[in-house]
């Protein structure tokens, strides 16, 4: 791929990231209910909480090959460097889009809540994630300067994907939802 088409693709990317993170801010300010069509809202739940389990799994294995990668973490043996970074990048992709199909899922049902403490964590971590995404795309992408921040950035990501999952799935599948 050439640079300028990378340059296009990083782009779109992040205009994808900041069109969803407006979207949220105007469902919290305007306060947007939109009920979703032929669902019965325990299966728009139940939903939800497998999509962001699938997200919460792919963004740990995206942590995962990185923390190898950076030698942190031991890899199997035999598994070369570049397929562990290949597999970061696939899994990172797979984690941000099926994370921004269920943030447009909660926006469009829900919106943004604060009526109880976990909802707000909730709602509060649904926008720093994505800020943390684009922030890190925009280093790896535009900064190289910058990449010593790669590892708290990633990291961040995979917290508060997994924080967002601890407020939302788990509650759900425990019964508590």
């Amino acid at each position: 791929m050439s640079e300028e088409a990378a340059v296009r693709r990083t782009q779109a990317l992040l205009l994808g990231v900041l069109v969803a993170g407006f979207a949220v801010v105007a469902a919290w300010v305007f306060k947007v209910k939109t009920p979703v069509p032929y669902a019965d809202a325990q299966q728009v739940i139940f939903g939800k909480a497998v999509a962001s389990t699938i997200v919460a799994l792919f963004a740990g294995l995206n942590w995962i090959t990185m923390g190898m990668v950076y030698e942190k973490i031991p890899a199997p043996k035999g598994v070369r460097r570049r397929t562990l970074s290949s597999v970061h990048r696939w899994s990172g992709r797979i984690a941000v889009l099926a994370g921004f199909v269920v943030a447009a899922m909660c926006v469009a049902t829900q919106g943004p809540q604060t009526s109880t403490t976990r909802l707000m964590v909730h709602s509060l971590l649904g926008g720093a994630v994505f800020v943390a995404v684009a922030v890190k795309l925009v280093i790896v992408k535009r900064v190289p300067a910058a990449d010593g921040l790669l590892p708290l950035l990633g990291s961040l990501v995979f917290l508060f994907f997994a924080g967002l999952w601890w407020t939302s799935a788990l509650p759900f599948f425990q019964g508590k939802i």
